[in-house]
């Protein structure tokens, strides 16, 4: 009998250590493996300065691969290497989508790097493991961690994980447990106020398969025009500069350019009018409060008359990012008032390639499981996140008459977007006066604070509800014990 018992164990030994072998997370071979489709990309400026570095992944094939899209905002170029270091030629952008930082890039020479296998559903399991691969100081980094969370927010969904990871891992590869790409990896938190040790965020690869249901059948653009590849709603990174180039063929001397209303702008070549056959670069970048919207006007004057005409010509939207030839001026209906005729003198700029529908950002409304909410045991506090953003701390402490605030108790997880803690009312807050002042303080990222005061009434066997209230801050609010009463 004993000597069955000792061959049962041993089995389950071995077999416990076969599972173990085959996650991915504790598959040494298979993670360096991952790592050679694992991208280390940097950016460089107009004068050919590096920027900044960032990560991305080998996805789909070996001619694509996925970054984030700080790796396109304002770079002149880009570099991108393997693993070893190998420089992998030209890369060029087929999709971006600004509104969750995501891109993809396409190689114009075959890299023969394979792509990650992806987690298609974007589904992950709390608990599980998973390895994180981006970029450090020049090099690849692989770390195991696991699954914190998941959650949406604002139609986003995230990954939460513990592998830890640089600054410029942001782009790289979150892979799960089966060895297939879950996220890019986004960030890492971190706050002047709060301690926060692994909180590390991954955008879900379901994002990052719809850009490329949208994008993979296009030809790819050079890095300047990666705009017209945006699928955002409203990108203003396809919109072209507020700049437009004119050619004087009008036969009359162009005083000033500028918008309508006035707003201080206005262009000339240098102090001089343009004459006949001039060009001239009209940029109203600098100027905040111009739109697309706004006309664009030109004094004229006409060489023999001693008037000055004003030209009403087309609104900037319809013509910045080109060049015109500015002719055929005629009397409009108005005194003084000119019009004219503009002609296109080259290919004119494409817009956005791809527009995605808006995401649903309303969140169905947070609901306590109902025995909870009945049930609420004597001497507990439960604390629920009705924001939009994380908790990361909270404190609670009574202001005693006479004496000094002590913090007597601490919510030390982060509180994602829906979740709730149930934790213990602490003695103090248990046996106050009704007079005393019990004081509940969240943390959150940056200067994301809230402050309840109250008594001690609405903290015992309460349910106290962050929700976000007026210019974005959080409020706190108390006493609110039955399911049906939060609508």
């Amino acid at each position: 009998m004993k000597r069955t018992s000792a061959l049962f164990l041993a089995l389950v030994l071995v077999l416990t250590m076969a599972t173990a072998e085959e996650r991915f997370s504790r598959d040494y071979a298979a993670m360096n493996e991952a790592a050679a489709s694992a991208l280390i990309i940097t950016t460089y400026d107009a004068e050919g300065k590096e920027s900044g570095v960032c990560s991305g992944f080998m996805a789909y094939d070996s001619r694509h691969a996925v970054t984030h899209c700080d790796a396109l905002v304002g770079a002149a170029s880009l570099a991108v290497s393997d693993d070893l270091g190998n420089d992998l030629g030209t890369v060029r952008v087929l999709g971006a989508d600004s509104d969750i930082g995501l891109a993809i890039l396409s190689f114009d020479e075959d890299t023969h790097l394979p792509a990650l296998p992806l987690n298609d559903g974007g589904e992950v399991m709390r608990g599980s493991g998973c390895v994180a691969i981006g970029a450090e100081e020049g090099f690849n980094a692989v770390n195991a961690g696991n699954i914190s969370s998941f959650f949406d927010n604002e139609g986003i969904s995230y990954v939460q994980f513990t592998a830890p990871i640089s600054q410029n891992a942001k782009g790289g590869a979150l892979l799960d447990d089966e060895g297939r790409v879950a996220g890019m990896i986004l960030t890492s938190y971190e706050s002047p106020y709060v301690v926060a040790q692994n909180l590390n965020f991954a955008l879900n690869i379901r994002h990052v398969n719809e850009l490329w249901s949208y994008c993979k059948d296009d030809e790819p653009v050079e890095l300047a025009s990666w705009g017209i590849t945006d699928i955002a709603p409203g990108s203003t990174y396809a919109a072209p500069t507020k700049s437009f180039t004119l050619i004087n063929a009008t036969g009359a001397l162009l005083s000033e350019v500028y918008v309508s209303p006035r707003s201080g702008s206005k262009a000339r070549i240098g102090f001089n009018w343009v004459k006949q056959d001039q060009e001239l670069t009209v940029d109203f970048d600098a100027y905040e409060d111009i739109t697309p919207d706004s006309t664009i006007v030109i004094d004229v004057y006409r060489s023999g008359e001693s008037v000055m005409y004003t030209a009403i010509m087309p609104t900037l939207g319809e013509m910045m990012g080109n060049t015109y030839k500015m002719a055929a001026l005629r009397q409009d209906s108005y005194p003084k008032v000119l019009s004219c005729e503009l002609v296109s003198e080259g290919e004119e700029q494409e817009g956005q390639r791809h527009v995605r529908q808006e995401r649903d950002t309303s969140r169905a409304a947070f609901a306590l499981p109902q025995k909870l909410d009945r049930d609420l045991p004597e001497g507990k506090c439960c604390i629920v996140n009705e924001t939009n953003q994380v908790i990361l701390g909270a404190y609670m402490t009574v202001a005693v008459p006479g004496s000094l605030m002590q913090w007597v108790n601490r919510i030390s997880e982060p509180l994602l977007p829906g979740e709730y803690v149930v934790i213990d009312c602490p003695k103090e807050i248990m046996e106050a006066e009704p007079s005393y002042v019990c004081i509940l303080e969240v943390q959150g990222r940056g200067e994301y604070r809230a402050r309840f005061r109250s008594s001690p009434d609405d903290f015992r066997s309460k349910v106290l509800y962050v929700v976000m209230g007026e210019n974005g801050r959080c409020v706190i609010e108390s006493g609110v014990n039955e399911q049906e009463d939060r609508g």
